[in-house]
C-alpha cells in the first residue's frame, strides 16, 4: 500500500501518524507544498496524508499552492481515496468540501481536551492532544462533526475523509523543530514559556502516543471502510 504525505518543505514529518501507518504496511511518499508542479497523480496511491502548515489557507501569497493540494484532496474523493487531514490540512480538507475557514476568535497553542460528538465517541478520545493553530473551519456541507471544544471544532468526516484540528503527530522532535522554523517569535509574542511547552510534550508523549496509534486505527476500520458519495 502507498500513502502520499504533503508538508511544507522542511516541515513534512508525519510523526506519529506516519509511523502507525507505516506499521499498517503503508510505503510512504512525500510530496513538498511548495513543488506541486511535480507532484503525481493519485494512480495507485491508497492513502493522503495532508499535514499542518505555519501558512493560512485563505493568504493570498499561497494560493497558488493551496488550490492544486485543495484540487488533489477532491480528486481523492472522487476517487475513494481514503485522506486523512491535520490542522492546516483539516482547513483545506473543509474547504474542498465547501466548508469555510476563518481567523478563529480563541486560537490555540498548547495541550487541550477535546470533546467527541456521539458520533466521534469510538473514534477519538479526549485527549489531551496538542494544538497550534490560528484558524477555525467551518463544517462543510455533508460532513459529520466528531469533536470540538469552547475554541474551535475539532473532528469531522466526510466520505472516506477524516480531519483533525489537533496534532496527533507531533513528538518532542516535530515541536522543537516548529520553533526552530519561527514559532519561538510566535510563542514570544503570546507570552508561551517555550521550554515549559517542551517539558510538557515530553510528559506528554507516551500518552499521546497511545491515542494517536487508537485514533489511526479507528481512522482505518471506521473512516476507510466507508465508501465516500462519488461525485460527477
Amino acid at each position: 500500500m502507498r500513502a502520499l504525505v504533503i508538508g511544507n518543505r522542511g516541515d513534512a514529518d508525519p510523526g506519529l501518524i506516519g509511523a502507525r501507518a507505516q506499521a499498517h504496511g503503508y510505503e510512504l511518499h512525500p510530496l513538498i507544498r511548495e513543488e506541486f508542479a511535480s507532484w503525481p497523480d493519485l494512480d495507485g496511491f491508497d492513502l493522503v496524508m495532508s499535514l499542518g502548515s505555519e501558512w493560512s489557507v485563505y493568504w493570498d501569497h499561497v494560493q497558488a499552492n493551496v488550490q492544486p493540494e485543495i484540487a488533489l484532496l477532491q480528486e481523492a474523493f472522487r476517487r475513494d481515496v481514503p485522506v486523512f487531514g491535520i490542522c492546516f490540512g483539516s482547513q483545506l480538507l473543509a474547504m474542498a468540501h465547501g466548508g469555510l475557514v476563518t481567523r478563529s476568535p480563541r486560537p490555540e497553542i498548547g495541550w487541550f481536551d477535546v470533546i467527541p460528538t456521539e458520533a466521534g465517541a469510538d473514534l477519538i478520545d479526549p485527549g489531551p492532544w496538542f494544538e497550534w493553530h490560528d484558524d477555525r473551519w467551518e463544517l462543510p456541507p455533508g460532513a459529520t462533526l466528531l469533536a470540538g471544544n469552547e475554541n474551535a471544532p475539532q473532528a469531522f468526516s466526510i466520505g472516506r475523509s477524516f480531519a483533525v484540528q489537533f496534532h496527533p503527530e507531533l513528538t518532542p522532535d516535530i515541536l522543537a523543530n516548529w520553533i526552530e522554523l519561527g514559532g519561538a517569535k510566535v510563542l514570544k509574542e503570546r507570552f508561551i514559556d517555550r521550554d515549559i511547552l517542551l517539558g510538557q510534550t515530553v510528559a506528554n508523549v507516551e500518552g499521546s502516543h497511545d491515542r494517536s496509534v487508537s485514533l489511526f486505527d479507528a481512522f482505518l476500520t471506521a473512516i476507510c471502510a466507508k465508501h465516500s458519495y462519488i461525485v460527477p
